[in-house]
């Protein structure tokens, strides 16, 4: 273009979306505007209902944890519970807190997308698109293990791609540490993050067996506290959540399922995705599921019971599996993020829900992105781990009524992918 023509651009449209300084502006804006979601528009405290509710009393009660908070993700509870010393529960620094946490998140993230870039708007026009994101500005307003597990998993594969590029022992048990934590919160990023300490450990140049030993020993530590966790009440060692019952009520093709755990009582769950329709306005998307599936757990079984009753209910449900798979899909690629929509129908609510649109084409381009630049142009980290982290939620991740929110953790990886595949177009 030639300076008339560079001119007249400038003079209709004044900032110049290639220059630095506009996304740094627009990057501190955005997170300037988490601090303001957070302390001004909706703070964890005002929302204690249903999911964040839950989390929280799990917190409060995580040194004598009951059914629920011996069941489900060890991690995000503790973290709850140090926050509820912390701030002795006062409104105001929870939301100070939860905005540090809202705030590393693109951060983080942006430090993993520089590694990964050649150039470095790219990482930064990568972070500061994470930063608006609708649903991943509001679920930092719930107690939600989201809110744990999206800044966790940006700094785990910030340190392996370090580890990657620089052998580093101690980069590797970084590396080790954070794929740990975020395996504790939620179990979706455990393939991934399994292949990742592998690959770091085999890069690592000196120190290495030195390395894996402080490594192992941090982990076996934060398994062996998650596990005993879960013992106390379970007596059996489920250090990532029991996701047994879940198993059981997905493979039933019930709506809800009621669990009766011996000594500790009884509650109710059903997923969200069923009330909801995933193709809202356009279309009503009705589930096959009917029926409340009764499950009854004896600690003292060891998980005996459980195992029947899954087992049973397989073998009755066989033929509807195929359907209930294709549900999942359809929830996962489309469903609304809950509680972040469809929980509160404020403003902010239907923005996310009309975002949630962007997600399946992404998911779409970045596979197809990048099987097609693995094939033309050899192994690459970020295809690599756009192809794991969606293998790993549409197929291993199965065994569960999938939800909106789910997607979550797949998220930044997809909006990085094109992105990184813009950036290395010039590549050798």
């Amino acid at each position: 273009m030639g300076r008339t023509g560079a001119l007249r651009v400038h003079i209709l449209w004044p900032i110049d979306p290639r220059r630095r300084p506009i996304w740094l502006v627009a990057l501190w804006l955005g997170l300037a505007f988490r601090v303001y979601a957070l302390l001004v528009l909706r703070n964890p405290m005002d929302v204690l209902f249903s999911d964040p509710a839950r989390h929280w009393e799990n917190a409060k009660s995580f040194l004598t944890p009951g059914a629920q908070g011996a069941s489900n993700p060890y991690l995000y509870q503790l973290y709850l519970f140090v926050v509820q010393r912390v701030t002795h529960e006062s409104k105001l620094w929870i939301g100070l807190v939860t905005a540090v946490l809202s705030v590393s998140y693109p951060l983080l993230w942006y430090l993993f997308a520089r590694s990964a870039c050649r150039n470095r708007i790219n990482a930064l026009r990568f972070a500061t698109l994470l930063c608006w994101l609708p649903s991943h500005i509001s679920i930092f307003s719930f107690f939600m293990n989201e809110t744990l597990i999206l800044p966790l998993t940006g700094l785990a594969l910030w340190l392996t791609q370090r580890t990657l590029r620089t052998g580093s022992p101690g980069s590797f048990v970084g590396t080790a540490t954070a794929w740990t934590l975020g395996v504790l919160t939620r179990s979706v990023v455990g393939p991934v993050g399994l292949v990742c300490v592998a690959a770091s450990w085999f890069r690592v140049r000196a120190g290495r067996l030195i390395a894996l030993a402080i490594a192992g020993a941090i982990t076996a530590a934060l398994v062996a506290a998650a596990s005993i966790h879960a013992h106390v009440v379970l007596k059996r060692y489920t250090p990532f959540g029991d996701n047994s019952v879940v198993a059981i009520y997905f493979v039933s093709g019930a709506r809800e399922y009621t669990i009766n755990v011996k000594g500790y009582g009884q509650y109710v769950f059903s997923s969200p995705s069923l009330y909801n329709s995933p193709f809202k306005p356009f279309a009503d998307f009705k589930s096959i599921r009917e029926g409340i599936v009764p499950v009854t757990l004896d600690p003292e079984l060891h998980g005996d019971d459980v195992r029947i009753t899954l087992r049973n209910q397989t073998e009755r449900n066989l033929k509807k599996l195929p359907r209930l798979v294709f549900e999942n899909v359809v929830y996962f690629s489309f469903g609304h993020p809950w509680p972040t929509a469809g929980a509160i129908n404020d403003r902010a609510d239907v923005i996310c829900l009309h975002a949630r649109w962007i997600w399946a084409p992404l998911i779409v381009l970045s596979f197809l992105g990048s099987v097609l630049y693995i094939a033309r142009r050899g192994v690459a980290f970020v295809p690599l781990l756009a192809i794991g982290f969606i293998f790993t939620c549409y197929v291993l991740g199965q065994m569960t009524i999938m939800e909106g929110r789910y997607r979550m953790p797949l998220e930044p990886v997809v909006l990085l992918v094109p992105i990184w595949l813009w950036d290395s177009r010039r590549r050798a």
